[in-house]
């Protein structure tokens, strides 16, 4: 039988992509930082909580999977692999949440459009 860590380093290698984005995300946020500071907070912090939940979820079906089956039973398992799912879709939502904020937070009002321009997108 392989040993958890194993089997967690193969679920994390298709994550690999993901994992190099987030990080280049936190990098450019942070070179950022200084010229947009509000909405670089809501970017770093949704960036942060994406790359702990492509961490930890992975660590912890696999250990659901290799310790606690046999030991629980497979009623138990499906419930706690449900509430592992909500509970780590929860935690992106919140995530992609901060990230959309961080799109519109303190962005100023457009300049009204000249009147002859207001009349076509009206």
């Amino acid at each position: 039988m392989d040993s958890i860590f194993s089997q967690y380093l193969m679920q994390l290698l298709a994550q690999v992509p993901v994992l190099i984005a987030y990080v280049a995300g936190i990098i450019a946020v942070l070179a950022f930082w200084q010229r947009c500071p509000r909405p670089a907070m809501f970017t770093l912090i949704g960036t942060a909580l994406l790359l702990v939940t492509t961490l930890a979820q992975p660590f912890l079906i696999v250990y659901l999977l290799m310790q606690l089956r046999q030991r629980l039973g497979m009623d138990v398992m499906n419930l706690l692999m449900a509430v592992n799912t909500i509970f780590w879709g929860a935690i992106r939502a919140a995530a992609y949440g901060l990230l959309l904020t961080a799109v519109f937070v303190n962005r100023k009002e457009p300049p009204p459009l000249p009147s002859s321009t207001a009349a076509v997108f009206q």
